[in-house]
This record gives structure tokens, sequence and C-alpha cells, in this order.
């Protein structure tokens, strides 16, 4: 049960919780140390050892480096229109994708449009609670996986987009594995100064209550900077309240304020040209306006 639950009926009903019955955090972990023994991990490790196989790419995102500053994790929101939103949980429902995979392969098509890779990694987290018994207990069980995508200009939209969806399937099946596990699946070289795998990261979370209700007490959300970033650029979509808002978490040691702003404005533009038109292809997507256009042409000549 959530914390919530739990607070509430103990406070106003004054109710034991029967947690009879209920597997603890210990046995689950003995639990999965057993599973990464079984036929069915090794099942996972084959699946993830295709996957990433061969030479892993490395985001090379254009960023400008501030020799001055420090590493320094910030964040920016953006609204996503209500009609565009609309429009693209409409596509979702025609072409039987989700919304999770036009969002997720939106961001693919800016990392695209920004480094000219065409294999790209994106990690995204996964809840891990695989089982029932996994639902109502606290704890953390966030297993963040690759989303290997590869993107080819003569390609639709919508057939890359399939491409997205069926990758994320993939990932969704073979979940269980932890990712330190899939890890030292891949032959690469580490390096200290790069994230394994994958060096960007994208949630989606379609519900979330900022306004907790709590017998006795007030609660509200607040951001956490922890300093240092993670990862130089993310991306995370969820609900603030009734509203959808996109939220860049970026290091501004490497991205200034108007890069990032820029960033924001072709992504926003990158899902209008999905809603759109979807069977536009890729090559043809152009995320600058007149207006950035004159700037390249005119000002930087």
């Amino acid at each position: 049960r959530s914390f919530v639950e739990i607070y509430n009926k103990l406070i106003l009903d004054n109710q034991a919780i029967n947690i009879k019955n209920t597997k603890s955090y210990l046995e689950y972990a003995v639990d999965e140390n057993e599973w990464l023994k079984s036929e069915d991990a090794d099942l996972e490790r084959n699946y993830w050892s295709k996957e990433l196989s061969g030479e892993l790419p490395i985001l090379d995102f254009p960023f400008i480096h501030q020799e001055s500053m420090e590493d320094c994790g910030m964040r920016k929101k953006e609204l996503i229109d209500k009609h565009l939103e609309e429009k693209i949980n409409t596509i979702a429902v025609n072409y039987k994708i989700t919304a999770f995979t036009i969002f997720l392969g939106a961001y693919g098509l800016l990392l695209h449009k920004y480094t000219h890779m065409k294999d790209i990694i994106i990690g995204t987290p996964f809840a891990g609670r695989h089982e029932r018994s996994l639902y109502k207990m606290i704890g953390n069980f966030m297993n963040p996986l690759p989303i290997r995508i590869n993107i080819h200009n003569k390609d639709s939209i919508y057939v890359y987009l399939l491409q997205v969806w069926n990758k994320f399937q993939g990932a969704y099946d073979n979940q269980r594995l932890p990712f330190h596990e899939i890890a030292h699946l891949t032959k690469t070289n580490r390096d200290s100064q790069v994230s394994p795998i994958y060096q960007t990261l994208f949630a989606y979370q379609n519900y979330f209550d900022e306004h907790i209700e709590m017998e006795g007490l007030q609660t509200d959300v607040k951001y956490i900077n922890n300093g240092r970033p993670k990862f130089d650029i993310s991306l995370s979509i969820g609900y603030a309240g009734k509203e959808l808002e996109c939220i860049f978490e970026y290091n501004k040691a490497k991205i200034p304020e108007w890069m990032i702003d820029n960033i924001i404005n072709h992504y926003i533009r990158i899902l209008n040209i999905i809603a759109e038109n979807i069977m536009l292809e890729i090559k043809d997507i152009i995320v600058l306006n007149k207006s950035e256009w004159d700037t390249i042409l005119y000002k930087w000549e």
C-alpha cells in the first residue's frame, strides 16, 4: 500500500494495517539473486547481448564548454499545448502506438538533428515491479534500461515510431535483468568521464499528483538540485496537475540558457510536425524556423 494510504488509515480510522503474506524487501532481494541463476535470466542476457552488440555509440552532442564554470545541474520547464497533447493522443490511438512512444521518438529525432547520429541509445527508467506482490511494497525497484534506436532519413516518421515502439517492447519484455548486469555484457572500454551504454535519459510519467492530502500535514513537491547532473542533458515528460509539461535537465557548464531555450523550442516543433504529418520522411523534418535560418545564412557568414 502507498505511504499515504497507510498514514491516513492509521490517523483517521485508527485501523491496523494487515501485512500478512506480504513479501519483505529482503525476501525480494534473495529471490532476485536466485533468479539471476535461472534460464529466464539467461534468455534476457541473450536479448541484451544482441541488442547492444558491436560498438556502442557515444552521444556526440554539440555542447558549448564554458571553461570558467563548474558542472551545475539546471532544469527548465515548458508546458505542452493542450491542443497538441490531444493530437498526440489521437495519433497514438489511430496508429496503435502510445503517447510514450511519440514523446520518446521525438526526443530521438531531436538528438539526431543536433548530432547527425543514426545510432542513438537513450536510457529510460522501468518500474521494476514485475510481479503483483511488489506493487504495494515500499522500496526502490527502478531499473533504467537502454533503448537503442536507428534512424534512417528516408523512413517516414511512422515507420520510425514503429521501430521505437518495438524497441521499447523488447526492453519491456526483458526488463528484469538489472542494469549493472547488462553493462557487464557490453564489450566497451569503461571511461570514468562517460556514462556506460547511454549518456542521456528520457522519463515519462502519465500521472502525478502534486497535492497529497495527509491528515494534519501539509505537503509540497520540491526539486532538489544535487549539484553535478548525472547526464549533461535529459528529458522528462509528466503532468503537473492537469497540465502536461516537458522538463529538460541540463549541465549549465555545457549548455547555456539560450541554447536550452532553442532545444525546447525544437523539441516542441518536432512534436507539432509529428502531429501534423506522421508520414513525412525524416530527412524533411526542419527544426529551424525562418529567424534561425536567417541568423545562420546572414549573420554567421
